[in-house]
């Protein structure tokens, strides 16, 4: 060993017995308490500060990594361009955004599906999803949007959903905008609470209303009928 490298050794030993005589004192230099080196150990950034099981700068590093680390956790990005924000959030889908706790797009149920793509899913529980389940070919839900606490489009390309639960399942270019708002066929519109709309081309509109036929507009259901009020009379032969 060089004179050089064990000088450098024993200032910082000698340091190190400095502080440690330190740390014995209390402010009016009597003894605060029976302690040996191994208490503080190494408090000075050598290798051994890193592992030794009563370090100093070891608990201060552990202590701060428990409390960021969980909200590093929270924010992930896909390798597909995607963006989480929350705890177990995920974005597995191209150009994707998930914004909440447990929101996700681009899970597939079944893990043989194609990810869904260039959708976004905001609230705890919100999710945009596709599978190959019970298709030959994969559905990807691409292009969507579901905002609220679990809303959740499945297997719907082009489809947006708001609200609370809101769903849209295997509904191309369809809407639903309400707490607990259902739409299930394509180019179908449901708003309203409990709005559903679960026909081609047809529009629920008004809480609880659903559609019972295709290319329709319902604003009600069987024992749930509603006037439609302040409407102007009809000038061609197909006004209603």
């Amino acid at each position: 060993m060089s004179d050089n490298k064990k000088g450098q050794i024993d200032a910082f030993q000698e340091h190190q017995k400095f502080i440690f005589e330190s740390l014995k004192k209390s402010k009016d230099n009597k003894p605060e308490k029976k302690c040996s080196e191994s208490d503080i150990d190494v408090i000075f950034t050598t290798p051994e500060s890193y592992t030794s099981p009563n370090s100093v700068l070891r608990s201060a590093l552990f202590g701060l990594v428990e409390k960021v680390y969980p909200h590093l956790q929270a924010v992930k990005i896909g390798t597909g361009q995607g963006l989480a924000v929350g705890s177990t959030a995920n974005a597995g889908g191209i150009n994707s955004l998930a914004i909440g706790k447990d929101a996700s797009v681009g899970i597939r149920e079944d893990g043989t599906g194609q990810y869904s793509t260039n959708s976004i899913a905001i609230g705890n529980g919100a999710a945009v999803t596709g599978s190959t389940t019970t298709h030959t070919t994969p559905d990807t839900s691409k292009n969507s949007i579901a905002i609220g606490t679990n809303a959740n489009i499945y297997d719907s390309d082009s489809s947006i959903v708001i609200g609370d639960g809101a769903r849209a399942m295997r509904a191309n270019n369809s809407v639903a905008i309400g707490t607990n708002s259902y739409v299930n066929k394509q180019n179908s519109t449901a708003i309203g609470v409990g709005a559903n709309s679960n026909h081609t081309g047809s529009t629920a509109i008004g809480a609880n209303s659903k559609t019972d036929r295709d290319n329709s507009v319902s604003f009600g259901s069987t024992g749930n009928e509603k006037q439609l009020t302040n409407v102007a009379a009809g000038t061609q032969a197909t006004d209603a």
